[in-house]
């Protein structure tokens, strides 16, 4: 079941509000009528040198939703087709999950800067233009990624549950936190 927490009405980010128009997307699938769902197709794409496969259909506004950590595209079924009645949809595997190839780690690298290329590639070859962007957990940091990479690329960015990590305090502040015994 998908599970989301939605901003409060009056939360901004950098002085601009968030709620409404940032969040839409998973509110409205759940109220959607069976008989409005759109038809899907899974597809195959080289991406990096790896085939990737995805799921798309819709019309809309083009909607990019990644996968978390251990996950696949699957974990966006329950929504896929709700969504794609509004927006032009796209949910791919990551090269090296679901029904992607798996390639050995000499041929693809598998980490945060390769997984984002493989979007960008995935992106550009169903010739998206600006996409709506977001997942859970790696797909909210790929997606935070790409749009600082290739800030042309997102118009809106959806963020799950992405795991950010402070800077490391300075070694004075961490001896100072020390017990003394």
């Amino acid at each position: 079941q998908l599970v989301a927490s939605v901003p409060h009405e009056n939360a901004a980010i950098h002085g601009r509000p968030i709620g409404r128009d940032v969040i839409p997307l998973l509110g409205f699938a759940q109220r959607l009528p069976c008989r409005d769902m759109a038809e899907l197709s899974v597809q195959d794409m080289t991406a990096r040198s790896v085939r990737v496969r995805f799921v798309s259909g819709g019309t809309g506004a083009p909607l990019v939703l990644l996968h978390d950590y251990l996950a696949s595209r699957s974990e966006w079924d329950d929504v896929q087709a709700a969504l794609a009645t509004r927006f032009r949809l796209v949910v791919p595997d990551f090269p090296g999950f679901g029904e992607s190839e798996k390639p050995e780690v000499a041929r693809f690298r598998y980490d945060l800067d390769a997984l984002t290329e493989s979007i960008v590639d995935v992106i550009a070859g169903a010739r998206l233009g600006r996409v709506h962007l977001g997942g859970p957990g790696l797909g909210a940091l790929v997606a935070m990624n790409l749009a600082a990479r290739h800030g042309a690329l997102v118009d809106r960015l959806l963020l799950v549950s992405p795991p950010l990590f402070g800077a490391r305090p300075l070694q004075i502040a961490r001896i100072a936190a020390a017990p003394v015994v």
